[in-house]
């Protein structure tokens, strides 16, 4: 459900950013890469939708909605990258728990378009620099996980 999440606000971000003019190639492949991800994940992931996806679905929904109201894009892609940090959660919990569970080079990669991405920044609105930010909070963090954290750590319920 998590990409499903994802799918959805990243869509919404694009049509924000498309309406404000600023469209640029890391949301393209954001939006490509996760409904790819979606349709893999129907065929093979597990099934359900805990009460954050849905909450974080929410908030990319009530960004649509006031971007509607307010005739506002930028209020869709501000609760839209809202959702997108809520909807990170997940991912930083199961890196913790198991980090190698993550492909290291998939997320080395991730990060390097992240501070590339930043560093292309043409100006530092909203909607040209809210992605590129939202991306590197949850990129960096991630791999940092991945590569770092101890992997000795005891694990909750483990036999003593």
């Amino acid at each position: 459900a998590s990409w499903i999440v994802w799918g959805v606000i990243d869509t919404i971000i694009l049509a924000g950013m498309h309406t404000k003019g600023c469209v640029n190639g890391q949301i393209l492949g954001a939006v490509v890469g996760v409904w790819t991800v979606v349709i893999l994940t129907l065929r093979f992931g597990k099934p359900g939708w805990t009460t954050r996806d849905k909450c974080c679905i929410g908030i990319g929904i009530a960004g649509l909605v006031l971007w509607k109201v307010f005739s506002n894009p930028e209020l869709g892609i501000l609760f839209g990258l809202g959702g997108t940090l809520a909807a990170a959660y997940p991912t930083y919990m199961g890196a913790w728990k198991e980090p190698s569970h993550e492909d290291k080079l998939a997320w080395t990669i991730f990060s390097i378009a992240c501070m590339c991405a930043l560093i292309a920044v043409p100006d530092w609105t909203l909607a040209r620099a809210g992605l590129p930010i939202v991306f590197f909070v949850i990129d960096i963090p991630v791999t940092f996980i991945i590569y770092f954290r101890p992997h000795y750590l005891p694990r909750k319920n483990a036999a003593a």
